[in-house]
């Protein structure tokens, strides 16, 4: 008996520096919160002691440290007058997660009238990207651009098409931004004489868009039907309508305002969290680990995944689960042209 109350107190002794040792850094703040009476803020520490204050019920926090991401919030603490109260201790971070389930190798894309998949939404892209799916076939006077719905009224800008890719560059929203961006078309420009006619002085893309074609899988050719008419000999004759000249541009997606993170900026953050979490690849590190979440939090919606899967790649050497299995199954935009 003796002989084991010695080797759990020898035990104990030696675990307790462990655990008081280990720390984690506030990743994420929401509301006024305080460790230790010192109102936090981003990148502090805390240790394996001590007490939270909450001051409302919507307050919390995210933590970044071994074992990855974590969410202290006032559900977990003992309340006060208007005031909630956690005490730091082991069980708040448990090292016990899911096994991770996703199957980010086989995502599918789905398009319908959306060439590049952006759908209006509002999203967060690297100072440059690159769009995923290749834009479609081109003529020599031919161009891509971006059509910038603005307080101001509208703004063209040509875009920039990088090894067949197209890129979306913040300089190509810089003015547009600065004009208060409502929505972006991205378009295909045919003839840019009559698409400068078009837009000049217009206030907004609702202004053009009956004389514009539009992408989508099923769009119809448009085929002249000819007409029958009867002379006065009571003989009918076909006329055939004149060739309507072909619109200037087409509308291949819609964006909404963009936001634009710089990525040497975003690869220093994830490499700090990445050292406190030591996540041995893309999916315990953005998955089990919870930092997918973070990047949306603290960057915005980076609709793109490749921007993220780059950064995890390039600039913090992670390797996927997947790595060597089969290719990701990946639907192509149908080609309209003809």
């Amino acid at each position: 008996m003796t002989m084991r109350i010695f080797c759990l107190f020898l035990f104990l002794v030696c675990a307790a520096p462990a655990l008081l040792g280990q720390n984690y850094y506030v990743a994420v703040i929401k509301g006024k919160v305080y460790y230790e009476n010192k109102l936090l803020k981003k990148r502090d520490k805390i240790k394996m002691k001590g007490m939270l204050k909450f001051t409302s019920a919507q307050d919390f926090i995210k933590v970044s440290g071994p074992g990855g991401l974590y969410r202290l919030d006032p559900e977990m603490a003992i309340k006060n007058g208007s005031e909630f109260f956690v005490a730091i201790k082991e069980e708040l971070f448990p090292r016990i997660r899911p096994m991770s389930t996703s199957e980010q190798g086989n995502i599918v894309v789905t398009l319908d009238n959306h060439y590049f998949n952006q759908r209006g939404y509002s999203t967060t892209f690297l100072d440059r990207t690159y769009l995923s799916i290749p834009p479609p076939e081109i003529g020599i006077d031919e161009e891509f651009g971006f059509l910038h719905e603005t307080k101001k009224g509208l703004i063209y800008k040509t875009a920039s098409i990088t090894d067949k890719m197209l890129a979306v560059q913040e300089k190509d929203f810089s003015k547009a931004l600065k004009a208060n961006l409502k929505k972006t078309a991205i378009v295909l420009v045919r003839d840019k004489s009559r698409w400068l006619e078009l837009i000049s002085n217009k206030d907004s893309i609702a202004q053009i868009i009956n004389s514009v074609d539009h992408y989508s899988w099923d769009q119809p050719n448009a085929v002249s039907v000819p007409t029958l008419i009867r002379t006065e000999t009571g003989e009918t004759i076909e006329v055939k309508p004149e060739e309507p000249l072909p619109h200037p541009a087409q509308i291949l997606d819609y964006m909404g305002p963009p936001t634009f993170v710089d990525r040497k900026k975003m690869a220093k953050d994830l490499r700090f969290h990445l050292k406190l979490c030591k996540a041995p690849d893309i999916e315990t590190f953005l998955i089990d680990y919870e930092y997918e979440d973070y990047i949306f939090e603290t960057y915005g919606y980076l609709r793109d995944y490749p921007d993220i899967n780059m950064i995890l790649r390039e600039d913090l050497k992670l390797t996927s689960q997947h790595d060597g299995l089969a290719d990701p199954v990946i639907i192509e935009p149908l080609d309209d042209s003809n």
